[in-house]
């Protein structure tokens, strides 16, 4: 997996600006949308891969401030975000258009800061809905608390919201420098969206795990889940959907639903992919080894022909759509935004049509040696290929040892040392925690500390389970710095 995480910025092929709106680098198109609206989105290059697991959210709750000042009733408005940029999506009128962009630069330029509680508490309500998903799952197990890793988290930032990061947040990332806009046509008259200068921040690169891939661990619900990364290729998306009409074609004696999914990292320069089976019923050991064994042919074989056409002929609608035109200056300024190249459609039209069924084999097979396998807790891999994610530290502390109090639990021990914690659960088994690797620590109303490492193992110290329970968590909270500590409210 190390070579995928190593990847530079590929050049540029000349694709730039050619204009600005409201001093921020534009690429306009020459014709309004089929629909006959104008259509402009603004995007900034910033989301969760640039937050801090304590501050996890702070880009979302921005992002909301200033929709909440826009106009919805003039013209439709439509917020988006992925890893590591996160924009906003206008549509209707010329005049309408630009105004709701003014309005954009107005709300950055004078946050309301008055409604910051009420729109936090809108984002925790929405976020206490959402279900865990398979690639913030597998984020989390391959890239720890941080980064690429955080998507399916508790967004911090929102718990009590501040005033002063959200402004300083702003002025960091949410800068003319930081944005492009792409519109379908020429905007009628100047804007002045005032927004201030600032640096284009390039992605950041991923940070694995040590975790030797391949691996399984049980997943979040009863769906069986195979998830991997790769170069990010227009072949690569190609070949991982014939795999799902492939699976679908081999499971169809079993009532199921199959999806997929590619989802862009680092900027677009790798692909982190996603293959659910969602049985009607249980999944059973069968269904599981037949999905396997499907994967592995796959590699051995490819796809039929009629599988392979099939997807490229959905693909093909990407590129010859009746919007086609806005869509590819719409995928290219994003690249150009995140200093990454995108070719045109025409290229990738004709990559897409000489992929063959070898090919697609190949970049699947290539695929499997970052294999990340979510099955249900009564449906262990034996496979010996795939060994399990562990569920304790692989390093035990020497220090000083202290037991609960009677009648909590006699296996489980702590133990300090003067650089981390142990918390032992048996003699030879417990979660480590470095307080130099600290991500964050959230500090209950109860005086209970949820410790979370950089290596995904977390823990919770409550001072009613320990002889002098409040001066071990006093101890504990002067290894920790400020910046990493999240405090909750009692009414949460």
């Amino acid at each position: 997996m190390g070579s995928i995480f190593h990847a530079t910025h590929r050049a540029l092929d000349g694709f730039i600006p050619n204009d600005e709106v409201g001093g921020v680098p534009a690429f306009v198109g020459d014709a309004p949308a089929s629909t006959g609206e104008t259509v402009a989105t603004i995007a900034f290059r910033v989301n969760e891969c640039d937050e801090p697991l304590a501050l996890h959210g702070l880009s979302l709750l921005v992002q909301h401030l200033v929709l909440g000042h826009l106009d919805s009733g003039v013209a439709g408005v439509e917020p988006h975000a992925d890893a590591h940029t996160l924009g906003i999506t206008i549509r209707g009128d010329r005049s309408a258009v630009a105004s709701q962009l003014q309005r954009v630069g107005t709300a950055l330029r004078t946050p309301d800061l008055d409604r910051l509680s009420d729109v936090a508490s809108a984002l925790r309500t929405a976020a206490a809905r959402r279900a865990l998903t398979v690639l913030g799952q597998s984020g989390y197990f391959r890239f720890g608390p941080t980064g690429y890793g955080i998507a399916d988290l508790r967004e911090f930032a929102l718990e009590q919201p501040d005033g002063e990061l959200v402004t300083s947040w702003i002025q960091r990332y949410f800068t003319r420098d930081n944005a492009v806009i792409w519109v379908s046509d020429p905007l009628d008259g100047p804007i002045d969206l005032g927004l201030s200068a600032g640096s284009r921040h390039a992605a950041p690169p991923a940070r694995p795990l040590p975790e030797p891939m391949p691996t399984w661990t049980a997943g979040p619900d009863d769906a069986i889940s195979l998830t991997v990364v790769a170069d990010w290729r227009i072949e690569f998306e190609v070949a991982w959907h014939a795999l799902r009409l492939d699976v679908e074609a081999g499971l169809a004696r079993w009532p199921s639903r199959i999806s997929a999914a590619v989802s862009p990292i680092e900027g677009g320069l790798t692909a982190h992919a996603e293959l659910t089976l969602r049985a009607n019923g249980r999944c059973t050991t069968e269904i599981r080894d037949h999905l396997m064994a499907l994967v592995t042919r796959f590699c051995w074989d490819g796809p039929s022909d009629a599988v392979l056409a099939a997807v490229k002929a959905e693909f093909a609608t990407r590129f010859d759509g009746p919007d086609a035109e806005l869509d590819e200056i719409g995928h290219r300024a994003a690249a150009w935004l995140v200093g990454t190249d995108a070719p045109p459609f025409d290229v990738l039209r004709d990559r897409t049509d000489a992929l063959d069924l070898a090919g697609a084999a190949e970049l699947v097979e290539r695929s499997l040696d970052t294999a990340v396998w979510f099955v249900p807790t009564d449906l262990p891999i034996a496979d010996r290929r795939y060994h399990r994610i562990p569920a304790w530290s692989r390093e035990l502390l020497d220090g000083t040892p202290v037991d609960t109090l009677p009648g909590v639990s006699p296996a489980r021990r702590l133990i300090a040392a003067h650089h981390g914690l142990t918390m032992l659960t048996a003699p030879d088994r417990g979660i480590t925690t470095r307080f130099a690797e600290i991500e964050a620590m959230v500090i209950f109303p109860s005086g209970a500390r949820q410790i979370i490492g950089s290596d995904g193992f977390t823990m919770t110290v409550q001072p009613d389970q320990w002889p002098d329970g409040s001066g071990i968590i006093r101890w504990i909270d002067q290894q920790v710095s400020d910046d990493r500590k999240v405090f909750l409210s009692a009414t949460r």
